[in-house]
């Protein structure tokens, strides 16, 4: 299965949320697998297509591990 970036670059929004959530995008992505990926019923990713409850929970992991990071801070 390929790795998508979380937000598309040319989306205008603040480079520095865009720059923490690049950082921990890996991270976000391999959460985002073990969690919806082993009970998928949609198998789109098998086909390099993106699937949108990935992007959504990979967002959300991502902007999880930022609240951690920052919290530790």
């Amino acid at each position: 299965m390929r790795d998508f970036i979380i937000r598309n670059p040319t989306e205008k929004g603040n480079p520095i949320d865009q720059i923490a959530l690049e950082r921990v995008a890996p991270e976000a992505q391999r959460r985002a697998k073990e969690y919806l990926c082993p009970e998928c019923l949609d198998q789109k990713c098998q086909a390099g297509l993106i699937c949108k409850a990935y992007n959504l929970i990979v967002d959300s992991f991502a902007w999880e591990i930022v609240a951690e990071k920052a919290e530790l801070n």
